[in-house]
């Protein structure tokens, strides 16, 4: 279910390709008891190809692989 909420979050702020974000950004607007779980997932996603990296000189970054955005919107879809 987490995997699920991160990805929705990521599309729907349109953080897909070269726009992107701070990881730590990913558990914000989430309970702040469930950090270390979100942490977690958004790891396993990006193990799992569904988020990129992008090493900045400022920190380390995240947006949605476009080459994966069919099965994205897939999961994101299913109830």
């Amino acid at each position: 279910m987490l995997d699920k909420a991160i990805l929705h979050k990521l599309l729907r702020h349109g953080y897909v390709g070269a726009k992107h974000t701070a990881l730590e950004n990913v558990s914000k607007g989430f309970p702040r008891h469930m950090c270390k779980e979100l942490m977690k997932t958004a790891e396993k996603l990006i193990k799992k190809g569904f988020i990129v990296l992008k090493p900045t000189g400022y920190g380390t970054q995240v947006s949605l692989n476009p080459l994966k955005m069919a099965e994205i919107e897939r999961i994101i879809k299913d109830p």
